[in-house]
């Protein structure tokens, strides 16, 4: 199966055209798609434009991210070919797949005050990845060492993903993690036979074969 991944929109809707995308089977989208978006908001009426175009292009499977201020899942329910995986499984040809959107803040933990779907509670963080064993895991955090590094200069590199979602991958094995978050820590690493691609401000198209 052939999958386009993206992440970390913010409104850059130009960056995402799907008139310049290959042929795909499907669409998945890690979050960020709005800047501050609320519904109701002009940058809010943008996003639902452009995602008549990417599930014009291929059926479209999304998160929230924290950016997406407000989202409860429903945003796009009324756009064709439009799946919203927030705590969610569902089937995506021979694959199973779950969404989630929540993304630790222990290093600063007064963002879970500005942003949505952000914590500083490490029950809340476990709740979160506690659902039976998918094929493929959208999440907006990246796992805990893979693909989440930030550096600033007070603290160096600072690992920012979610320890629940890399202890998910180890006890359970997907074939594929789409995140996002970190913008600086765009890329693909392993772990096991779990592939975990970053793809924040850019898409990437991989293969999946079927299980």
């Amino acid at each position: 199966m052939r999958l386009l991944l993206l992440s970390d929109i913010h409104c850059q809707w130009r960056d995402f055209d799907p008139t310049r995308y290959p042929t795909v089977d499907a669409i998945l989208c890690a979050g960020d798609i709005t800047d501050a978006g609320k519904p109701g908001q002009e940058r809010f009426i943008e996003s639902r434009a452009w995602v008549y175009g990417q599930a014009a292009h291929a059926p479209f499977y999304w998160v929230p991210g924290n950016h997406d201020i407000g989202f409860d899942g429903t945003e796009y329910a009324d756009i064709p070919n439009t799946h919203c995986l927030l705590n969610k499984t569902l089937t995506l040809g021979p694959f199973s797949i779950h969404g989630v959107s929540c993304s630790p803040c222990y290093n600063a933990p007064q963002l879970a005050r500005y942003w949505d779907f952000m914590t500083a509670d490490p029950q809340t963080e476990q709740a979160a990845y506690d659902f039976e064993r998918v094929d493929i895991v959208v999440s907006h955090s990246p796992p805990h060492g893979l693909c989440d590094a930030s550096w600033d200069r007070w603290n160096g590199d600072t690992k920012l993903g979610s320890e629940a979602l890399t202890n998910y991958l180890v006890a359970n094995g997907p074939k594929l993690v789409v995140c996002g978050h970190i913008h600086e820590a765009a890329g693909e690493r392993t772990l096991g036979t779990t592939r975990v691609i970053n793809t924040a401000q850019c898409w990437t198209l991989v293969e999946l074969s079927a299980p």
